[in-house]
């Protein structure tokens, strides 16, 4: 059947083609909608994402080598080996292989105790004397409680032992060692 449609009749005439049913109500709006414009829209994101892209990579970089240079060493490991002590205080085995005799505590101790052996000079009104003539200035004439006989027994009722020690408010009982 399709054959004799699309045979001409025996006129060589070919007979109509079928009619697009059309309704009048329905058409076509050539303003809704351009491709222009969308494809244009679409680029124009594509440009704008390449170069937020481009600013986020160089920001990152950019901050990549400032953090770097913050977080650098101090003190980087060298070709050869340091002379430089760091500083005070430092273990007393670097001042002991150094040859440094500040770092001995004994040596601390006795410059210390020069110092309390010896005058000073005048510093916010006061002078520097020697410890013991300073205890023998002041041996009478600081007060003193005196103990008395019955004290010991005192503190030994009121719970207290070896002249005042807490015992954590226990009482005692008995006799002490």
């Amino acid at each position: 059947m399709d054959e004799q449609n699309r045979n001409p009749d025996a006129s060589g005439v070919a007979p109509p083609a079928p009619a697009v049913p059309e309704h009048p109500s329905v058409r076509y709006e050539t303003r809704d909608a351009s491709f222009r414009w969308i494809i244009g829209l679409i680029v124009g994101a594509m440009i704008f994402a390449a170069v937020a892209h481009y600013a986020v990579l160089r920001f990152f970089r950019s901050y990549d080598a400032y953090q770097a240079t913050i977080k650098a060493s101090h003190y980087p490991m060298a070709g050869a080996p340091s002379t430089r002590l760091p500083p005070e205080p430092r273990l007393e085995q670097l001042d002991r292989l150094a040859g440094v005799e500040s770092g001995n505590v004994a040596l601390r101790q006795e410059a210390k105790e020069s110092v309390l052996h010896s005058y000073g000079s005048v510093s916010d009104g006061f002078v520097h004397i020697p410890i013991d003539r300073a205890m023998d200035l002041l041996a009478d004439k600081l007060p003193a409680r005196a103990e008395g006989p019955g004290e010991d027994q005192a503190k030994r009722q009121n719970g207290l032992v070896n002249d005042g020690e807490s015992n954590s408010g226990r009482l005692l009982r008995g006799k002490t060692p």
